[in-house]
């Protein structure tokens, strides 16, 4: 459920194992928002933008589940408000940015750097406005699939329109390309944390076509078990 909050729009959380008794908000409780580190969009970086104003809002959350984590996409609205949008007949700005959580509840975002990004550019398809589907992406063969919309501001009949132009968009990223760890031309190692898991297999992306991968295991003492 969306309220206000310190920040603007947050999201609350209630859960029910009767269908009427989530009627009652009153038992909501916090579960996220934007903070300081969703940096609003700077003085003249987006029209309509003229003077630095309000602090970035969550506009909206989605999340999926993907291997072991839930992957969420939260849509940061950087501004402006509804009344300059409407009044100078463009889209509110809204980013795209990831984060993940290990129990669907609390979310880690260390990355802050937009995902999918507005281009802040009058007629650009993906000028402003950008919106998540709720399941956020689809796996399709080695590739993750993100449809999205997008606001252009044209449109068909020429004319700017507040949000005209509206676009379904596709994006993609490699299987569990959201992060990367890389070497350049010496010998590297990488030490990871605990891993505990169910299953009978680790698999491990790697790209070294001139190069090598060893895998080892360790004791918590540091001792290693075996490599291959």
């Amino acid at each position: 459920m969306k309220r206000d909050g310190p920040r603007g729009g947050c999201r609350y959380d209630l859960e029910s194992h009767r269908f009427l008794d989530g009627a009652d908000w009153s038992k909501a409780v916090y579960w996220t928002n934007a903070d300081r580190l969703d940096q609003p969009e700077p003085a003249d970086g987006y029209a309509g933008i003229s003077s630095v104003g309000d602090p970035s809002q969550l506009y909206r959350p989605a999340a999926v589940a993907y291997e072991s984590l839930m992957i969420s996409m939260h849509q940061i609205h950087r501004r402006p408000n509804n009344t300059i949008c409407a009044q100078g007949k463009f889209p509110k700005l809204t980013d795209l940015e990831l984060g993940f959580s290990r129990d669907g509840f609390h979310w880690d975002r260390p990355d802050r750097r937009e995902f999918i990004r507005g281009v802040r550019e009058v007629g650009n398809r993906d000028l402003a406005y950008l919106h998540t589907t709720t399941g956020v992406f689809v796996v399709l063969d080695d590739r993750l699939v993100f449809p999205y919309c997008d606001y252009s501001r044209n449109a068909d009949d020429g004319r700017h329109s507040m949000y005209g132009g509206g676009e379904i968009g596709l994006a993609s990223l490699r299987r569990d390309g959201f992060a990367s760890m890389e070497t350049v031309d010496k010998p590297s190692t990488l030490t990871t944390r605990p891993v505990k898991f169910s299953g009978k297999h680790l698999f491990v992306n790697v790209d070294a076509p001139q190069g090598e991968l060893w895998v080892g295991l360790r004791e918590a003492t540091g001792k290693v078990l075996a490599a291959s």
